[in-house]
Parts: C-alpha cells; sequence; structure tokens
C-alpha cells in the first residue's frame, strides 16, 4: 500500500513547476507582442517610404509634361509644404534649376534637381525620423 502511495506522489506537479511553465509562456507571449509591434511599425515606415518616392516619381513626370514647380506641388495629391522639415504629415519639394543642356544632339534640354524629404518614420522618444532623396530630372526645351 505504501509503494501505490509514493507512485501517486509522483504524478501531479508542484506549484513551482506550474509557476515556473506559467512564466515562460508569459515571456513567449510578450516576445510575439513585441515582435508584432515591431512589424506593424517598419509595415507603416515601408509604406510612407513608397508614397513618397511615388510622389517624386508623379512630380518629375508633371514637370516632364511642361508644368511649373508651383503647379506641380498644387496638383499633387499630398500636401507639399515650403519649410524644411515638412512636419508628419507633409512633404516638402525642391526644384532646383540646372544650366540648359546643348551638347545632346542640336536641341536644347532642361533640367532640374527634384529633391524631397518626408517623414518616413517615429522614434521611441517620439521624435520624427526625416529620410531625403535627390533626383535629376531633363525635358527638350520648347521655349
Amino acid at each position: 500500500m505504501k509503494a501505490l502511495f509514493a507512485t501517486a506522489r509522483l504524478r501531479g506537479y508542484s506549484l513551482i513547476e506550474v509557476l515556473i511553465a506559467a512564466g515562460i509562456l508569459l515571456t513567449g507571449i510578450a516576445a510575439v507582442a513585441m515582435m508584432a509591434h515591431t512589424m506593424f511599425l517598419q509595415e507603416q515606415a515601408n509604406g510612407r517610404v513608397t508614397r513618397a518616392l511615388n510622389l517624386q516619381e508623379q512630380a518629375a513626370t508633371l514637370w516632364q509634361l511642361g508644368l511649373d514647380a508651383a503647379t506641380v506641388t498644387s496638383v499633387l495629391p499630398e500636401r507639399c509644404v515650403s519649410n524644411n522639415p515638412p512636419g508628419a504629415d507633409a512633404i516638402y519639394l525642391s526644384f532646383t534649376t540646372n544650366a540648359d543642356i546643348t551638347a545632346l544632339g542640336s536641341g536644347v534640354v532642361e533640367s532640374v534637381n527634384l529633391g524631397i524629404v518626408f517623414h518616413s518614420a517615429t522614434h521611441a522618444n517620439g521624435g520624427l525620423v526625416y529620410q531625403s532623396n535627390s533626383v535629376t530630372v531633363v525635358r527638350p526645351s520648347t521655349r
């Protein structure tokens, strides 16, 4: 009878073992939650970068079609501002006119450097992270 009581006692878990298992499980759940939050923030940052670079490409195309810089910034769907850095909800576009290029055959080509500055992410302390990109855009001179 004594042997039966000893084997029955070995089948259960102690309170310490249950608490350790629960702690390990909670640590795993907390790690997954932190990773999901980080992935969400990274997805937001990637979306901002993609939208900004697409906007820069749209601005370059509009300029190549013959619009001036003021018209381009007013037509674009995002809010474009003239101050740099632009803030969290706007984009800064700059058109810097280069000298006309005449060495390309018989025509004259106009050129601008199209720069963009935009809010791409947020620091853990709440500060904004800005990113910039610059491209050179050319178009035939029709003037």
